[in-house]
């Protein structure tokens, strides 16, 4: 579990959510839940996270093994540690691997750090390689990739379940993509443009999920390359339930099916394939199944959005409640609880209303 190091008081917000004003011992941008704060022999601080913080002193699995050190006692005779990527820096007293307690195994990590030391910036002469790799450890600590405001919501869910079970192929797909401009999922090759790879990260987006996300759909356009900044961007970046088969089929799924939604029958269909391990993805009307109540009551007239089943959807004479994988979250909920409102379920009719297919996949 990355961790990273700081200077100043042991935090004291151990449980809560430790970011930007919240925190006043060090600025964590986007660490979620303050996880333990412990002080290192060298007196410095190694904060774990519920997700990864996103900063120059990240560290992997193994280095926050490092950063512990050795008993107090031993310390003052530990040797200086390995270098680490970027500017992250172990503390003076931490000892090498070979002097301190076995780091846990951290093959993706120390994949990621290996990319992170080569020098150049790849085919993507306006992403830095350092953005890629910090972004790249967030993400495979916290396995949700974020489309954010760019509009690549099928690439996203389908991201999300290729990283969801190959997490190490997955880190090596961004990092050969980087590198290249062209790489694997599976068997399915995806080749960038050059006018993509001419591309900055898009606004609010992370490097990782930009390079992954949008190099999967600029790939599979024949007509416009994909960028962010563009009039047309929502025809660039939209997907089609036929695209998510073809990624999925190539990405070498098993059984992939692609159903339209025939009332309640397809609701009891969805909840088969998941307790059989099957990948669900949903294309939904995005702001009427996912905004407020007031939306989940308007009419839907088309699906637009592609989510990804996190949970059974739990079904009765009441309603609809389940969680899906959306926006950078694993655990989204429909319907979405407005405070102080406790959490409801949508009507069943209406939850139907707002879906259209349904594509499935094993892996």
């Amino acid at each position: 579990m990355p961790a990273h190091l700081h200077d100043g008081a042991q935090c004291a917000k151990v449980g809560q959510v430790c970011g930007g004003a919240a925190c006043a011992v060090h600025a964590c941008l986007n660490g979620g839940r303050l996880l333990s704060c412990e002080k290192t022999p060298s007196g410095r601080f190694l904060c774990f996270h519920a997700e990864y913080y996103l900063g120059g002193d990240v560290l992997t699995d193994a280095q926050a093994a490092q950063a512990k050190g050795p008993a107090p006692a031993a310390a003052a005779t530990a040797a200086s540690p390995a270098p680490t990527p970027g500017n992250v820096t172990l503390p003076a007293g931490a000892s090498p691997a070979a002097a301190s307690p076995p780091a846990p195994p951290d093959p993706i990590g120390d994949a990621i750090v290996a990319f992170s030391r080569r020098t150049g910036d790849g085919v993507f002469p306006n992403i830095s390689r350092q953005e890629v790799a910090a972004t790249l450890l967030q993400r495979m600590r916290y396995r949700a990739p974020s489309q954010r405001s760019a509009n690549t919501c099928g690439a996203a869910a389908f991201a999300y379940v290729y990283l969801d079970d190959h997490p190490a192929e997955y880190a090596t797909f961004v990092t050969e993509l980087y590198e290249h401009g062209t790489a694997k999922l599976g068997e399915l090759e995806i080749k960038t443009s050059a006018t993509f790879r001419e591309q900055p990260v898009g606004a609010r987006e992370t490097a990782a999920d930009w390079l992954a996300l949008g190099g999967i759909r600029d790939s599979t356009n024949w007509i416009f390359s994909y960028e962010y900044n563009s009039n047309i961007e929502w025809l660039r970046g939209g997907t089609t339930v036929g695209e998510v088969v073809k990624w999925l089929n190539g990405a070498g799924y098993k059984d992939v099916q692609d159903w339209p939604v025939q009332g309640e029958a397809t609701l009891r269909l969805a909840n088969q394939y998941y307790d059989q391990g099957y990948k669900v993805i949903l294309k939904v009307d995005g702001a009427d199944m996912l905004g407020d109540s007031k939306a989940a009551r308007s009419l839907s007239l088309r699906g637009d959005h592609f989510v990804v089943l996190t949970s059974r959807i739990d079904h009765n004479s009441d309603g609809i409640f389940c969680t899906v994988f959306t926006w950078g979250s694993l655990t989204r909920r429909i319907p979405q609880v407005e405070p102080p409102a406790p959490p409801g379920r949508m009507p069943t009719n209406t939850f139907i209303d707002k879906w259209y297919r349904m594509i499935v996949g094993k892996p």
